[in-house]
């Protein structure tokens, strides 16, 4: 359970020899009560509880919408303050000096302060030209383009596209970042050193039944939202060497965005009750498939990397398993195209 707690509660703070991971619940400070929503590479800071109460749906809706038109009416202009977020992605060592240096104004201080101790970091994105990528790509049929698709929606959660796109609207020291595009797109970016993907997958699927019974039970009156707080704006003070390394880190970004291959696969001949099915763990019968795979091609196993979680255990975090075992070498050569094995005996050897 210690994983859940840190999700909303930690932060990854960089340093030029080592990162320190900074827990609030192990701090004398006052539990936060605020998010922060990135718009148009803009940072608001969004108080979820006013006057000891949480918002409703309603009043944060309102609240966001705040935040989308001042950064529309501000971008591009000198209230923007926006770009300090591509720091985030350098070098950790690079990012750690930069910060000390931000650290000169007290301005600059109270601004990461806020997003340090947060909740969370919502992201509201622009809507992404996916057609613009470099490749040219010809679609026989509609799977492909739902594979393309999803390939494009993954890229812009990892990393926002482009510097012309979202990869601002980031800032990728907070554990969990929700992303909300205008078209529709969403998902999140997390920070995985605080906590293992099964972690965030649950809390996903919490999320989806919440919004499904919300959006089930009956309407009602929407209370007042004329005495809310304006959400703030963090007012960076941005001096000529910060303002160099971000122009770097932007550069920098978007060259190893250009550098980055990703093919999203969509299988659509069975799923994971096939393997229950006939009596084999899912995860089992996939990294067996891995390892079938990469032999067929090079001729010889591959160590891999199979997490084995230890969360029941205090602290408990995850450990490895090797796939590439003498008796998955067995079966897979059992299954090469010279083997004597019929295929009855290659289904009793694999279970």
């Amino acid at each position: 359970m210690e994983q859940y707690y840190r999700l909303f509660s930690s932060y990854r703070v960089p340093g030029i020899d080592q990162d320190k991971q900074v827990n609030s619940n192990n701090s004398l400070l006052v539990e936060p009560e605020h998010v922060i929503v990135i718009s148009r590479n803009q940072m608001f800071v969004l108080d979820v509880i006013v006057n000891f109460t949480r918002l409703s749906e309603d009043q944060l809706y309102h609240q966001l919408k705040r935040i989308k038109r001042q950064s529309e009416e501000d971008e591009n202009t000198s209230n923007g303050f926006a770009d300090v977020g591509f720091l985030t992605s350098l070098p950790r060592n690079e990012w750690a000096k930069a910060r000390l240096e931000l650290f000169r104004d007290s301005t600059n201080r109270d601004c990461i302060d806020m997003i340090e101790r947060c909740i969370f970091i919502v992201c509201l994105d622009k809507k992404v030209n996916h057609n613009s990528n470099k490749e040219n790509v010809i679609l026989e049929n509609e799977s492909e383009m739902s594979s393309i698709q999803m390939r494009d929606y993954v890229l812009q959660m990892l990393h926002g596209c482009s510097s012309e796109d979202n990869s601002g609207n980031r800032w990728f020291d907070k554990t969990m970042q929700f992303v909300i595009s205008e078209d529709g797109v969403c998902g999140l970016n997390y920070e995985h050193s605080i906590a293992e993907g099964i972690v965030v997958i649950q809390l996903s699927e919490h999320l989806f039944r919440y919004i499904e019974e919300k959006r089930k039970q009956k309407l009602y009156r929407m209370p007042s939202i004329c005495e809310l707080p304006v959400p703030r704006k963090l007012r960076w003070i941005v001096s000529e060497p910060i303002s160099a390394q971000i122009r770097e880190a932007k550069s920098s970004f978007d060259r190893r965005i250009d550098d980055l291959d990703l093919f999203v696969v969509k299988f659509e001949k069975f799923g994971r009750d096939f393997p229950k099915m006939i009596k084999t763990s899912p995860d089992s019968f996939i990294q067996v498939m891995l390892q079938f795979a990469y032999y067929r091609v090079h001729n010889c196993l591959v160590s891999t990397y199979e997490s084995a979680s230890t969360r029941r255990f205090r602290h408990g975090r995850v450990d490895n398993i090797r796939a590439n075992s003498c008796e998955a070498l067995a079966w897979i050569k059992s299954m090469q195209p010279n083997s004597t094995f019929t295929v009855i005996n290659n289904f009793d050897f694999f279970i």
